[in-house]
């Protein structure tokens, strides 16, 4: 009987490997994606829970479910940022941004970088606990910020 409960866990430590891995290494769908963003708005980021299953099922303290997933959620939030002022440009409608309900979580570029061929920028964030600074691809940061320019 305990081989039985053994597997059972093995199998659900496998299933949630498969889960991150597909969140950290997106191969189905785009991250900006209409099924992504309509998964990611029923769907908020609950950061202690999160943090409780990968202590149960990795046995990975607070610090090391953080160092993996916040720079990707703070990446998620600046590309809803980012959609939202496109869309809203798209439908005519400029608000300010101190009245978007989104506030740009990147507090400034700290430099630019290149990873595996990519060009990207180091960013230092604002307002997420536990996380200073990570790599965004620069497509997105620019994206943003020409958003921005056209907006004033």
């Amino acid at each position: 009987m305990l081989a039985a409960g053994n597997d059972n866990n093995s199998e659900r430590k496998n299933e949630c490997l498969r889960v991150i891995d597909a969140y950290l290494k997106p191969k189905c769908h785009p991250a900006d994606s209409d099924a992504v963003c309509r998964v990611l708005s029923q769907h908020p980021f609950q950061r202690l829970k999160l943090q409780r299953n990968c202590a149960h099922f990795f046995e990975w303290p607070p610090e090391k479910t953080d160092e993996y997933t916040l720079p990707k959620i703070a990446e998620r939030d600046l590309r809803r940022l980012a959609n939202l002022r496109s869309t809203s440009s798209e439908l005519g409608v400029d608000p300010p941004l101190q009245k978007i309900p989104v506030k740009c979580p990147v507090s400034r570029v700290v430099k630019q970088r290149k990873v595996q061929g990519t060009e990207c920028f180091e960013v230092l964030w604002e307002g997420y606990d536990g996380l200073q600074t990570s790599i965004v691809p620069s497509d997105l940061l620019e994206r943003y910020l020409l958003l921005l320019s056209f907006s004033h």
